[in-house]
């Protein structure tokens, strides 16, 4: 049976690295974002400014790991009511808290 008050990285046993050279597009893509988001949360994915933190924000809480929710709060936290934060990405964040 699979713990789930593991992370993913805890269950691999491993943490995310720089994917290898024969890694596939989505793998490379995935490391990529994952990155960019945490230098960036407003990163744009393919659609608006903070797509891929409003994905993320969305993401159910029953399906967050502890250290993975403090990451996203530490996320949120650099745009927690800032001016220059879009009100559509202000929602999110206030319904994440």
């Amino acid at each position: 049976m699979v713990d789930k008050s593991l992370s993913l990285e805890q269950l691999e046993g491993h943490a995310w690295s720089t994917p290898p050279a024969d890694a596939t597009r989505l793998a490379r893509t995935a490391h990529a974002l994952r990155r960019l988001l945490e230098l960036d949360p407003l990163t744009e994915g393919d659609f608006y400014p903070g797509d891929l933190l409003v994905a993320v924000l969305e993401v159910p809480p029953a399906h967050w790991h502890p250290s993975e929710r403090r990451r996203a709060s530490s996320l949120v936290a650099k745009l927690d009511n800032d001016p220059g934060t879009p009100e559509y990405v202000q929602r999110e964040i206030d319904a994440f808290r």
